[in-house]
């Protein structure tokens, strides 16, 4: 990368006779990798253009950097430029992601399978007629969309707004399982909504207990238990799929109902439940230890 930026550079200095220190630009992007990528990330590739050309190292970086007193400040005619570049990498992103987020021919026909309407009208129709509406109105089921791989950003850019509406479609708990699948809903509607929507039962806890969605979602095995207070039942089988449990409150084990005829058979001893949850002795006759 410092050799391209090298190359650009020189192109640029010798086209507008400014004598840029390139070897000052390659120092930068050393010592302030983070800052290049947030620069890259928030105005685009071209932005690392003028912003390493143009901006001086803070001594402690990296040492004492000899800076080049005669290094320019930004052209008018290099700021045209860069501005220009900017607007057009604007709109290149910008038609590279409406083109992504339409149906393809292939998912469009994928729906004729439940769709009331034949492949025909479906080939006809504005990307923009097959939304949310559409979906719910043709009873499209959630196993047709994955099939179709149409993903959760698609979803969203064609109506589906919410964690809500998605459920609205369908989708529940279970489709959260598939790791690829959940990445893409967090990336659509973020975690905290998707718990909101799909963690709400004693039930929806057992479903995603020691499943890769957990992490992903930001939950822990303290949270399920919560979620089935007083319902021992679902309790243990969500206890069942881990082998520990620990930085688990005694007082969230307590609200479960669960006791000690229901952890000993999953392997918890006494011993194992205060080394876990540090648990005192009055927590654990509450427990029935």
């Amino acid at each position: 990368m410092i050799v391209l930026f090298k190359k650009v550079l020189k192109v640029f200095g010798d086209k507008h006779r400014n004598p840029i220190n390139r070897a000052h630009a390659q120092i930068h992007l050393l010592v302030a990798r983070e800052a290049v990528r947030r620069t890259r990330g928030a105005l685009g590739p071209f932005a690392l253009i003028f912003v390493v050309a143009h901006q001086k190292p803070k001594e402690g970086e990296c040492g004492k950097i000899p800076i080049d007193k005669r290094a320019p400040v930004a052209s008018a005619c290099l700021l045209r430029r860069y501005t220009g570049l900017r607007r057009n990498w604007v709109a290149w992103q910008q038609s590279v992601c409406s083109a992504t987020m339409e149906y393809s021919v292939r998912q469009r026909m994928s729906l004729v399978l439940e769709a009331d309407s034949t492949a025909e009208a479906i080939g006809a129709m504005r990307d923009a007629e097959i939304d949310h509406a559409f979906l719910l109105a043709h009873h499209i089921s959630p196993t047709l969309l994955r099939a179709a791989k149409i993903t959760p950003l698609q979803l969203k850019a064609h109506g589906t707004k919410s964690a809500a509406k998605l459920a609205e479609l369908g989708f529940g708990p279970l489709h959260l399982l598939d790791e690829a699948w959940c990445a893409q809903c967090v990336a659509a509607y973020g975690a905290p909504n998707l718990l909101d929507e799909f963690l709400v039962t004693p039930n929806d806890a057992v479903v995603l207990a020691a499943s890769s969605a957990i992490t992903q979602l930001g939950v822990n095995l303290g949270i399920l238990l919560l979620m089935c207070s007083e319902n021992p039942c679902a309790a243990r089988e969500v206890l069942a799929q881990y082998k520990h449990v620990r930085n688990v409150p005694p007082e969230t084990l307590l609200e479960t109902g669960l006791r000690a005829k229901d952890l000993q058979p999953l392997g918890y001893t006494k011993e194992r439940i205060r080394e876990d949850t540090r648990a005192t002795d009055a927590q654990l006759s509450m427990l029935g230890f």
